[in-house]
């Protein structure tokens, strides 16, 4: 059994080392600075409930283990329809990490309506870049 993690910014540590990101790395996937996340991860710095939410689906954690520590740092739920090799895949460059993180923010404050507008969009896009049937979906306009 693993050795409890003692505060809420160390286990934000170790759950973004386990996934071998450097603090820029991971501040581009969470629309964060470095120097933000370093304050965090020294718990200098409080965490929103939306923060925590975004590391637990990234990191496959639960926002159990991530606030208190109890539990598997590894129970969360993990996406069905996206294997790591996909949502980090090996051709991406440093600044796609902040283009991502930035496409999280702009996604998670849209109501779910739109979500699925942009979703679609983007799955149209990918069929037309990658010739692959199936991926356009339902076309919505504008």
């Amino acid at each position: 059994m693993m050795k409890k993690i003692s505060s809420l910014g160390k286990r934000i540590r170790y759950l973004r080392k386990e996934k071998g990101l450097t603090l820029q790395e991971f501040g581009d996937l969470l629309g964060k600075k470095p120097n933000s996340l370093s304050e965090i991860e020294n718990d200098k710095a409080n965490v929103s409930d939306t923060l925590v939410k975004l590391i637990t689906h990234m990191c496959d954690s639960t926002e159990q283990w991530i606030k208190t520590g109890e539990g598997d740092p590894h129970a969360g739920p993990r996406p069905k329809t996206a294997p790591a090799s996909t949502v980090y895949p090996e051709n991406l460059e440093n600044d796609d990490f902040a283009m991502i993180g930035d496409l999280i923010k702009y996604y998670s404050a849209l109501p779910p309506k739109d979500r699925k507008k942009l979703y679609a969009q983007a799955k149209n896009l990918h069929s037309k870049a990658t010739g692959s049937p199936g991926g356009g979906g339902k076309k919505t306009s504008g």
